[in-house]
């Protein structure tokens, strides 16, 4: 079974092959980098065993109870994605199985796409964080 340790090498391993392949400003490719690493920690959510899992049901709800405020208060466009995206982790959080859902494409897409309402630019690395776990799960027989 792989770590998030591992998956966390692996993205990176991936990241950095990309790197060598194409231009990316500096700022992007440390806000990119980051997002990808949280992303590719995403999959295993469901399982209390996880390095997120026992974390995160918490966190979710904070940060929805925040984003929601920010959002009535503030009525920026981010609060909005925050909302969406932790009330669909949430949901997620409640009603998963592991290596159910959480371990699809399309909950890899459904979980990027509110970074398309903060930065457009972000969806790439952090569906491909979140493709990374998936490969490495397969790639390691967990499948099996």
């Amino acid at each position: 079974m792989s770590g998030y340790k591992m998956h966390l090498f692996f993205y990176l391993g991936i990241l950095f092959a990309l790197y060598t392949c194409i231009r990316v400003d500096v700022a992007l490719m440390v806000f990119g980098t980051f997002t990808g690493l949280i992303y590719c920690l995403i999959p295993d959510l469901d399982t209390k065993k996880s390095f997120l899992g026992h974390r995160m049901y918490k966190a979710a709800t904070v940060l929805l109870v925040v984003s929601l405020l920010g959002l009535i208060l503030l009525g920026e466009r981010y609060y909005l994605a925050l909302a969406l995206g932790s009330a669909i982790l949430l949901l997620m959080l409640l009603f998963a199985r592991h290596r159910g859902f959480m371990h699809s494409i399309p909950a890899a897409f459904l979980l990027s796409m509110p970074l398309l309402l903060i930065n457009e630019k972000l969806f790439p690395f952090a569906l491909s964080g979140y493709v990374s776990h998936l490969l490495l799960d397969r790639l390691s027989g967990i499948y099996n």
